[in-house]
Parts: structure tokens; sequence; C-alpha cells
């Protein structure tokens, strides 16, 4: 679709980088189960709007992600600027829908649910993407004497009501269940054909009988695809000035981070929980129909599936509007 612009006016003190931007990135990847229907409902809600594409959930899972990134324009040479990045993937299935058969043509994953911990990377993400970043305090591991915890900690509202206030608390706590330390981690990855023999070697213990897509002869061949790229889909809104519950811009865009270096990564040793605390302004276990094994008031512990981590360069070109509404 022909996405008709006019010249965006930059303001003083903007820090807006022009794509494309380079980048070297650290993923710390944990997998949660969650349940299908409501993966659906999110796909639903937010990217089948009525565009061409139908989004469908390509796996029951949700992906909680912790990375630490450095990134600078290739355009623009003003610099750099290192951030956190935490958030949670869906793996979705691109496709369309044939009568009541749904014909799945590619591999993207959707992000629900996005921190950072500077403006920069906010705004960016947000204007230009579309996004739903939020600020946050995000702490990881950074050497093996650490304890083995990542954490959010953001702006809440803990219940909704007249005299209710903004704070800033706890949200996401991923931690070693045994309560150890951040070991050193090992290089068992290298390249992406490797990753995507772990990747397979997962599915098959995990996945039989779980696949949304016709085959998992399919599910393989386009996560080979995604060996290259990072394939993405998003939401991209601004609410309207005369009412914010209405949008004077929505569209369904999609990207792709292409990976530029050997992939480099590995398992993260001993079992891990990611601790949600549920609050009105964030439900995020009953949203994302995350499946958990304790509850304990409003903390909800989910025990990660397989974890691991990978390291590669990157590139972030322009993306593409699929479709506008209006």
């Amino acid at each position: 679709m022909e996405n008709k612009t006019v010249p965006y006016i930059a303001r003083d003190g903007e820090l807006l980088a022009v794509l494309p931007a380079a980048m070297h990135m650290k993923l710390y990847l944990f997998l949660l189960d969650a349940d299908w229907d409501a993966l659906q409902a999110v796909c639903d809600r937010y990217l089948n709007l009525g565009g061409p594409v139908v989004y469908r959930p390509f796996l029951p899972f949700v992906m909680f992600y912790s990375a630490a990134m450095n990134v600078h324009s290739t355009v623009d040479d003003i610099g750099s600027c290192a951030e956190k990045d935490f958030g949670f993937w869906i793996p979705v299935a691109a496709g369309k829908v044939d009568g009541a058969e749904f014909k799945a043509e590619r591999f993207a994953t959707f992000t629900p649910y996005i921190w950072v911990d500077t403006g920069v990377p906010l705004i960016g993400g947000r204007t230009v993407f579309g996004f739903p970043k939020n600020i946050g305090t995000l702490d990881l591991p950074m050497s093996p004497s650490d304890p083995a915890r990542f954490s959010v900690s953001t702006q809440v509202v803990p219940r909704y009501s007249p005299q209710s206030r903004v704070i800033e608390a706890p949200l996401i706590e991923c931690h070693r269940r045994e309560a150890g330390l951040w070991e050193e981690l090992k290089q068992v990855w290298l390249g992406g054909a490797n990753v995507l023999g772990a990747i397979e070697e997962i599915l098959a213990q995990h996945g039989p009988g779980r696949f949304p897509v016709p085959t998992a002869e399919l599910l393989m061949q386009l996560l080979r695809d995604m060996g290259h790229q990072m394939p993405m889909v998003y939401l991209k809104q601004f609410p309207d000035v005369t009412d914010v519950r209405q949008a004077c811009y929505q569209a369904i865009c999609e990207n792709a981070i292409s990976i530029t270096s050997p992939i480099q990564g590995g398992w993260i040793p001993g079992e891990y929980g990611v601790t949600i605390h549920n609050y009105d302004s964030h439900q995020i276990v009953k949203n994302l129909g995350l499946k958990y094994a304790d509850q304990d008031g409003d903390k909800y512990l989910c025990k990660s599936i397989v974890h691991g981590w990978v390291e590669f360069d990157a590139l972030l070109a322009n993306g593409k509007v699929l479709w506008q509404n209006g």
C-alpha cells in the first residue's frame, strides 16, 4: 500500500535517528506456555482490523525477552544510544483465509508489551513504528557474581478508583528458581543453522499436536527463513486530539531486523520462573493467557520451558504499511 507522506518537521532536541540503524544485540529469552484462544484474541484485537493479511498465533507460547543493545544511525553521524529493552513476543503466522482454511505464508513476531530504560528508544519506537513502549527500571545480571534475576518496575495503577494514583511498582521478575548466581554463559550455538537446530529440538519436545499451521515442515521452513532476519508486525496508531477514544491514524505495519553477523548463543543453565504482578492497569497474565504454576495474591509464577541467549549484529531498515484504516 502506498503511504502518502509529507516532510517531517524535526524539532530541536528531538533525538530521532534516520533509518537504517545498525545495532549490536544480546538477547536473553524465556519461553512461557500460553493459551491459544487468549493469543488469538490478542491478534484479533490489535492486528486483524480489516486488512488483507490475517494474523494467527503460530504456537501456544509467549517469549519473555530481555535485551541489551547499542544502536546508531547509518545515515546520520550523530552518535549511538545504549538501551535496555524488555518485553513479550508472540510468534504469529501471517497469511490469508480461503473459505474455512487459513493459509500461513510467513512468520512474524508481535510485541504487545515493551519497556525501555531511556526516552530516546521510547519516542522513536512509539512514533516511527507504533511499538507500545513504556519507560521502566530494567535490571539484568552483568557478571557471574550477580543474582540470576531480570526485573521490570514501571508506573502502574494497582486499583482503579477516583482516589487512585499512579505509582512505580515491580511488574516482572524473571529469576533462577534455586536463587543461584548468574553463571558464565557458554557458547553452544554458532551460526543460524545451529540455533534453528536447537529450536527444532525444542519444538519436537513441546510442540507435537500444537501446530496451528498445516504441517511441522512448514513451521521449520518459516523458522529457517527467520535465521536471516527477525520479522515484526505492529499496530501503529495515535489518539485523536478531540477524543482520545478515537484514533486519528491507525495502520498495520511490518518490518524486519536483518541479521548481519554470525549468530552465537547457547542455553542458560538452571531453572527459571517468571513472576508477574497483576494490577488493574497491567493484566499481562490474563491478556496473554499465560499458564502459571503458582499464585500468591496478585502475583503469578510462570515456569520457563526453556531459556537461552543469542548475540548478533543487525540492521533495522524502513518498514512498510500493509493496511491503513480510513
